[in-house]
């Protein structure tokens, strides 16, 4: 056991196997600066025992040794002690950081150590075996001594092994050389005495040590538990907001609506005869209402799909210009009817991403550019950055101040637009940009100073230069403009508006508000469907997925199918992006519709997409 404990000042890091799962070297610095402040917060307990050993030595040893050499050595540890007490009142004031805790530490464990050696000291001075009285007070004083220590020395090894080994050693050592039963036995005992002690210390070194561990777990604990709680305040803030301004806007359409089919009701019951004249104006205001109210609520389901992580990431090459001519075609006939110039640097470059994600950042940066753009021009261009290809809008519009970068990529966030005018757009064009970017991990940056215009740019990896694409369609492609649609949908207004749509473009349509409905008209027929339509959430807890499963068998040959859903809620979004039919939203745009009905079903992505 003694030389484990002696193994000690082989290693004198202390660090043993609570330390040691410290994670990092900032986390040990700061272990050590806790052990540090309690061994100096204790330090005055062992200076007091310096200072009272001392004297009672100089009474208990004034008629055993020569009185000269007792008051020199007296008055060295009386100096000695009084230089370890401003030590410590030199650390008080100078409040070191945890990083230098270490070297205040070490200078400590050196006047501990010279304590030792005087301390020690005694055995060499005042050993007498002719004086067993004296032998006997000098075992008392230095046992007592070391063993008073290891609480407060025990905080850093080093200083409890430094003072504790030339203390007792030079005493045990002397017995052993004086020889006999008697002092050869206190000699082997101070060994042990020493080695236990040692071995006390450590113990104790490492209960100090968890409990210290435990501390600041704690304290990261409740530190993780302020962040979390401050997170969801904010989140809860950032949600109210959110609905607050959704709120708004949506009813803003919704009022416009209801005022203009009171017009219209108004226009039939004064006189239905000429009222047809007034009609297209009307219908066409009603159009432009019901647009903004579907932009709007495309842009919520955006949001919301991209938090639920309910939009599949497809990577592969993409050739820029490819991108830049399909946006481009966008976004030409904009920029031309506000007088800016458009232009994109032509460029042979590919990246590996998601084409359509990618493509939607690229179309909602260039909307924003052109709408903060009152004359000038846009260009849109890429640059290399390492591994990685930056695809850049620049415009020469309003500029952003330094301080708002931060806020631009929140919902509902424009900054000169408080009077949430639906005409400016609805604050939710770079927030789809912030999530998208997010979901492919391409970095977003911006640069921009008022008066100065804007750079957006979306860092892309690279990819290898992909040869010009046939972009000719295969043969199979066809349109087909006939044929059976089953519907199932529990809410009358929106199955008769599909089936009013259909039926007037030629199809034959099967409309149904429950599976049991559904059933009951197709039993007995054989129909061979074109397309299976089923609204999501339908009466009673059932899903058009399970609405689906039950009408295939009753069809003459499995019928392609979509599910249809007005519902944003994230949850809902995941169950039925799980289902793996094709996803489409309400609001609908006719034309959306249709051309899910005309393209062969084979062509269709595999996944649900951006509408």
């Amino acid at each position: 056991m003694f030389f484990d404990a002696i193994a000690l000042l082989v290693f004198p890091n202390h660090m043993n196997a609570s330390t040691a799962a410290m994670p990092s070297a900032a986390s040990r610095a700061s272990l050590l600066a806790q052990h540090l402040e309690l061994m100096l917060h204790q330090a005055k307990a062992v200076f007091g025992g310096n200072f009272l050993m001392g004297g009672l030595s100089l009474v208990a040893l004034w008629n055993f040794s020569r009185h000269d050499v007792l008051l020199i050595w007296g008055a060295g540890i009386f100096l000695l002690t009084g230089f370890r007490i401003a030590f410590v009142a030199a650390y008080r004031r100078a409040q070191p950081p945890p990083s230098q805790a270490a070297r205040w530490a070490w200078m400590f464990a050196a006047t501990s150590a010279i304590s030792g050696i005087a301390w020690g000291s005694m055995a060499v001075l005042f050993f007498d075996a002719a004086q067993p009285l004296s032998v006997l007070f000098v075992c008392w004083c230095l046992a007592g001594m070391t063993t008073a220590a290891v609480p407060t020395l025990s905080n850093f090894l080093p200083a409890y092994v430094g003072f504790a080994l030339p203390a007792i050693l030079p005493y045990a050592i002397l017995c052993l050389h004086t020889g006999g039963a008697v002092f050869t036995t206190l000699g082997l005992l101070s060994f042990y005495f020493l080695a236990a002690n040692l071995m006390y210390a450590r113990s104790s070194h490492r209960t100090i040590s968890q409990s210290i561990q435990l501390r600041f777990e704690n304290l990261a604990l409740l530190e993780q538990l302020q962040i979390q709680k401050d997170r969801a305040e904010h989140a809860n803030a950032a949600k109210t907001k959110f609905l607050a301004a959704a709120s708004h806007d949506l009813r803003q359409p919704t009022h416009a609506m209801g005022l203009f089919i009171g017009a219209l009701e108004r226009l039939m019951q004064r006189d239905p005869a000429s009222a047809s004249a007034s009609f297209p104006p009307v219908v066409s205001r009603m159009r432009t209402t019901l647009k903004g109210m579907g932009n709007l609520l495309n842009s919520l389901l955006d949001t919301s799909r991209l938090e639920a992580g309910a939009v599949p990431v497809e990577r592969s090459a993409l050739r820029v210009q490819e991108l830049f001519d399909r946006v481009g075609n966008e976004f030409q006939g904009v920029a031309r009817d506000k007088g800016l110039t458009l232009r994109f640097h032509a460029t042979g470059l590919a990246v590996t991403s998601d084409g359509v994600l990618l493509g939607r950042m690229l179309s909602n940066l260039l909307a924003n550019a052109i709408k903060y753009t009152s004359s000038g021009r846009i260009l849109v261009g890429c640059r290399r950055r390492g591994a990685n290809i930056e695809i850049q809008v620049h415009d020469t519009g309003i500029g952003i101040a330094s301080q708002h970068h931060q806020w631009i990529f929140e919902e509902f966030v424009q900054l000169d637009n408080s009077a949430r005018n639906r005409e400016q757009g609805l604050g939710l064009g770079l927030s789809i940009v912030s999530r998208a970017a997010v979901l492919l991990n391409h970095p977003l940056r911006v640069q921009s100073a008022p008066g100065r215009g804007s750079m957006f740019s979306i860092a892309v990896p690279r990819a290898r230069a992909l040869a010009p694409r046939d972009v000719t369609l295969p043969a199979r492609f066809s349109v087909q403009q006939s044929g059976t649609v089953v519907v199932v949908d529990d809410d009358a207004n929106a199955r008769e508006a599909i089936d009013d749509l259909l039926t007037a473009h030629g199809y034959d349509v099967i409309a149904a508000s429950s599976i049991a409905q559904a059933r009951a008209r197709l039993e007995g027929r054989s129909v061979e469907a074109l397309m299976i339509i089923a609204d999501y959430r339908l009466g009673e807890d059932i899903t058009g997925v399970e609405a689906i499963r039950a009408i295939q068998p009753l069809l003459a040959r499995s019928a392609p199918a979509i599910i249809v859903t007005g519902d944003t809620s994230p949850d809902r979004i995941r169950e039925a992006q799980a289902s793996g039919y094709p996803l489409l939203h309400k609001p609908l745009e006719a034309s959306v519709l249709l051309a899910r009905l005309r393209i062969p079903q084979e062509l269709e992505p595999a996944s649900p997409r951006f509408d």
